[in-house]
Order: structure tokens, then sequence, then C-alpha cells
């Protein structure tokens, strides 16, 4: 018979038991052995090894909201992995608004690490990067700042898989352009064209892509 674990494609040892991954949906299939087909993966963080979205808008709404500024839900979702002061700049400048982007970030980080008191992994995704820690070098490639990043990634116990963590810090053009993809594919030394990429959002798959990286939109692994 069949467990609930192997339906779901979940590691079982993600319930600490030391048994294999099983991947039964057809949509998990092309996501198991990738190691065969590439040499590296890399993951975007907030939305995809993070299920720190929602928590995120809370923060957005409310760092926004004193300084007179509007953030729909459906542009934040559009703007996912857009580091945070682009965002805010872009916005102030919409609304006619001047405000210090990056103090006003600053704010708005702080208040979703004080909201964020029980970050939970995106089930399938932490399943993916389980079954290859062994097996291919694997990177985050996120929007947030790399502390911020640190930070949520040793919460989910799962720093110690990524050889690398690069942040919206990190680099000088951030998403969506494609240099923090291309940062973290050097940093694991793999070429970029044999990386295998993992996004929640248009914007940040665009910047995958650009790096020249396979990429899968992770909203259809769940």
């Amino acid at each position: 018979m069949t467990s609930d674990v192997e339906i779901i494609g979940v590691s079982r040892s993600l319930l600490g038991l030391s048994l294999p991954v099983h991947w039964n949906f057809t949509y998990h299939q092309g996501m198991k052995n990738l190691h065969h087909h590439y040499d590296g993966l890399i993951f975007d963080m907030d939305g995809t090894l993070a299920d720190t979205m929602p928590t995120h808008f809370v923060a957005w709404s409310r760092s926004m909201a004193e300084h007179g500024i509007e953030l729909t839900e459906e542009r934040f979702y559009a703007l996912g992995g857009v580091p945070a002061h682009i965002i805010i700049d872009m916005l102030a400048a919409e609304q006619g608004k001047t405000v210090d982007a990056r103090a006003v970030a600053e704010v708005k980080e702080a208040l979703f690490l004080e909201l964020l008191t029980d970050v939970q992994p995106v089930v399938p995704v932490k399943a993916i990067a389980d079954f290859h820690r062994e097996h291919i070098p694997m990177a985050v490639a996120t929007g947030s700042l790399k502390w911020v990043a640190e930070k949520i990634l040793k919460a989910l116990g799962i720093r110690e898989w990524f050889a690398a963590v690069v942040g919206a810090d990190d680099v000088v053009r951030p998403k969506p352009a494609p240099e923090t993809y291309l940062k973290a594919a050097q940093l694991i030394g793999v070429d970029p064209k044999r990386c295998h990429a993992f996004e929640d959002t248009e914007l940040g798959m665009q910047a995958a892509r650009d790096a020249g990286m396979k990429v899968v939109d992770i909203n259809t692994l769940r």
C-alpha cells in the first residue's frame, strides 16, 4: 500500500525516517535524478524554498501604510524576487512620495522577521533539495538581503545543504537581472548553462532564463 508520504512525493527523512524519496506523480518524475542531466541546482528562497510570501505581504502593507504608499497584493506577487529598496523606489515615484528607500526596506525586513515566528518550507521543493544535496552542488539565489536569507535557511534547518547563498546585497544588479543567478553558479563552480533553477515568480524565472539556465515554476509542484 502506498503511504501518504509517497503520494505527495515527500522524503520520509523529513519526518525523521531515513528512507528514500518517492516520486509518484508525473510532475515529480522530471525532478528526480537531476544530477544525471545538470551539474548544479540553484533555488530562489522566498516562495520557493520557504513559504514566506504571506508574511512578507503583511510586513509590506504595514510598512508602506506608514508612508502613505499603496501596494496591492496582486502587485506584490508580480514583483516577487525584486529587492525591497527597488520596489519602494518604484512605488514612491509612481505615487509622488519621497522616502529613503533603503531605510524603509530595513524597517520592513525587521518587521517581517518579527512576524515570522514559525517559518515553514515549501515541502515539494525542500524534498527536491533533500534528494539531490549529496549528489550535486546547490546554491540559493534570492532577492532578499543575505543576512535575512541566512536566518531563514537556518530556521528551516537547511542552510548546510547549500554551498553558497547570494542575496540582493551581493550583486550590483539584483533580480530581475540575471546577476544573482550568475554569481550563484560562479560560487559553486558550475557553468550557468549546466544549472537547473527553481522559482515561483515570472520575474525570477526570467532572471534565471537570462542567466542561461533551465528553470521550473515551482507552483506546478504544489
